[in-house]
């Protein structure tokens, strides 16, 4: 898709309108028609990310350019002002803005139909924007007012004939054509709000084959064209663990495996399915006879089937999975979103998630930074009896109500103890904490139209709980004062696995698996980290810190966190510019300390306590089991460590001569 019209966009034009559109926004919310500093930088960075697509587009080139603003930073009120410049400007144009969820559909409407006017250019169309949808349920708020319902309600058909399309990523997955095109040509500009799921992943064990095969002979009867594939399929599953891999000692594998048959025996039924399968798993949705099996579970069948045809699958047995039958996980992936020509990224986290650094069609974009200095952040480490002798995840003590009540409690008094009457509080936990025990965490719920998203009175603090999971993007806790993040985002090790590959188009074989086995390196620990810091960062900032003011300065919040201390410490600067040092609480005396460390946290900790100028290898080999002598190569090369020496000033002295110890040291 070549396209080398010289002219194809007039600069000066586009750099008019969009000037024009950011006074318009700017005079309909009765702000001066100056701009900040900040705020100048911002409109000129996105301005040249977003002539950087539309020179992809011209070329075909299929980049996505990233956009890494901080969040509060106005790039989506500037995206507006964009699509408006393009639209008003370039008559030939045609642009599509996905985003996330419904309700940022509805909202990313409003505010684009209140630039473009009902001319008749605009449509947006998610399940909430339906018009075949008897009644589209969708509410929320706009400019500080409810709403209830959808401003406009389309077919999805609609949006390849309107210039200007608000759309959700899934939509982009699922229909990429219709999206893409506008009468029958690609768009000159898409733009993607916040990082999509651009890997579906697929975990199934043999079991779930063989009652599919069973519910499908139940209810379709025995001689139903499905019926023998699934027995077979079942039957190849079972045969690879059991006799292939045996009781050998392994984590991951890919099921492409020389000493077996079930891929390649999967060749016969591949005609079958890859033929059918796009119309077989909506009709059998909408069986009535089949209408309580789960769409997930069935899709995660057929979907882990097709994936194991093109080679993108793996079996993992693990403590990290969720292993039903008592075996192995049969894992497959799926990259879901594709790139094409003409594609910015607007995302406050893609600078640190961990994908740049993998793939090749991302392209980061130059961004002003905003500095933190107004974000208060602590680090709370949990007291003695927290966790039971034996846990540490606290995935573990969520499994019963016994275990999870002593971490419930120790939450409310940490929110309690940092935290005065009157102040607005986001806490974020597990999603299985608010499933199961909502009645340890929630108590106090108020009721009525004025509760708001703060409505949980907690001994006169209004607080909210979400979990990591979601609330990517949205501004339901924007007046939070304070933050809570109890603990981090972990994935199950075959997930992070499966949307590395994913990302990089690759089959899972042995040399592709080979640094995921045991502790994950190469791109899968890159692809880990970067997913931790992610939702640290984004869910971080979900209150007054994300606003940035006129000099680029965060608004003023606390943040307190108590995940793994050494990652924060490391990646302090990464994930929050210009930030004072963190504060550590650590259990009192009279709480007692959660077990003893050893390895690197100990070292750490050590670091940052020691009241002493001086600490010889021999004494920190004893109060940490750390031997700086033998593995200092390795220790002090890590980030955290690194990160902890140079917040205390500690330098390393290597002894020469008999009888000299080496050690750490640091000045008065």
């Amino acid at each position: 898709m070549q396209r080398t019209n010289s002219a194809f966009i007039n600069s000066r034009a586009f750099d008019a309108g969009f000037h024009r559109a950011i006074l318009e926004q700017r005079m309909a919310r009765d702000l001066p028609d100056e701009l900040s500093r900040f705020d100048r930088s911002m409109s000129s960075a996105l301005k040249e990310t977003i002539v950087q697509a539309l020179r992809d587009y011209q070329l075909g080139n299929r980049k996505m350019r990233v956009f890494s603003a901080p969040t509060g930073s106005g790039k989506s009120s500037l995206t507006y002002a964009a699509i408006k410049a393009l639209h008003d400007t370039h008559a030939d144009s045609s642009m599509a803005l996905l985003v996330n969820t419904l309700d940022q559909a509805e909202e990313a409407y409003r505010e684009l139909r209140a630039l473009l006017g009902d001319d008749g250019d605009l449509c947006v169309w998610t399940s909430g924007h339906d018009a075949e949808t008897d009644e589209p349920i969708l509410s929320g708020r706009w400019e500080g007012r409810a709403y209830s319902g959808p401003s406009q309600v389309s077919r999805r058909d609609e949006l390849s004939s309107h210039r200007v399309i608000v759309a959700t990523h899934n939509q982009w997955g699922l229909n990429t054509d219709l999206v893409w095109k506008y009468k029958g040509k690609p768009r000159w500009l898409t733009i993607v709000d916040e990082c999509p799921n651009d890997v579906q992943g697929y975990e199934i064990g043999s079991g779930d084959v063989l009652k599919m095969r069973d519910d499908v002979a139940r209810m379709l009867g025995e001689d139903h064209p499905w019926v023998e594939p699934l027995k077979e399929i079942h039957e190849r599953m079972e045969h690879y663990w059991t006799e292939v891999l045996g009781e050998e000692s392994y984590q991951l594998r890919p099921t492409h495996h020389q000493d077996t048959i079930l891929v390649t025996d999967l060749n016969a039924y591949h005609l079958g399915l890859d033929d059918t399968l796009a119309g077989f798993i909506p009709a059998l949705h909408r069986r009535q006879e089949l209408k309580n099996l789960p769409e997930d579970w069935v899709d995660d069948v057929f979907g882990f089937i097709r994936a194991a045809w093109n080679g993108f699958a793996f079996v993992a047995r693990d403590r990290t999975c969720d292993c039903r039958d008592g075996g192995p996980r049969f894992v497959g992936y799926r990259p879901i979103f594709p790139v094409k020509p003409g594609m910015v990224l607007l995302d406050a986290t893609a600078d640190i998630d961990g994908v740049n650094q993998i793939v090749g069609y991302r392209e980061p974009a130059p961004v002003p930074h905003a500095t933190f200095e107004k974000l208060t952040i602590m680090h709370e480490e949990p007291p003695a009896g927290v966790f039971p002798k034996g846990m540490t995840r606290v995935s573990a003590i969520l499994q019963k109500a016994s275990t999870a009540k002593p971490y419930a409690d120790w939450m409310m008094r940490t929110i309690l103890k940092h935290t005065q009457p009157g102040q607005k509080v986001l806490a974020v936990t597990h999603k299985r904490m608010r499933e199961r025990y909502p009645h340890l965490i929630e108590n106090g719920k108020l009721d009525g139209p004025t509760s708001g998203a703060f409505n949980i009175d907690l001994e006169g603090r209004r607080l909210s709980w979400t979990h990591f999971g979601q609330g990517i993007g949205s501004n339901a806790w924007k007046d939070a004062e304070a933050v809570f993040l109890f603990e981090e985002h972990h994935l199950p090790k075959s997930a992070i696995v499966a949307r590395t590959l994913g990302l990089k188009s690759i089959a899972a074989t042995h040399h592709s698996l080979d640094e995921a086995q045991g502790r994950l390196g190469g791109p899968f620990g890159i692809i880990q980290e970067g997913h931790l810091l992610r939702w640290i960062k984004q869910l971080a900032l979900r209150g007054k810190g994300r606003f940035i003011d006129d000099s680029g300065v965060c608004g003023e919040q606390l943040l307190v966190c108590t995940g793994e201390f050494g990652r924060l410490l490391a990646n302090q600067e990464r994930l929050f510019p210009g930030s004072p040092p963190i504060q550590i609480n650590r259990p009192t005396d009279d709480e007692g300390t959660q077990g003893r460390k050893r390895g690197e946290a100990a070292l750490i900790d050590l670091l940052i306590d020691a009241d002493a100028l001086e600490l010889t290898f021999r004494e920190i080999k004893a109060q940490t089991g750390v031997d700086l002598a033998k593995h200092g190569s390795r220790y002090l090369r890590k980030p955290s460590v690194i990160a902890a020496m140079s917040s205390r000033s500690w330098k390393i002295n290597r002894a020469r001569g008999r009888g000299n110890l080496s050690n750490l040291s640091r000045g008065e």
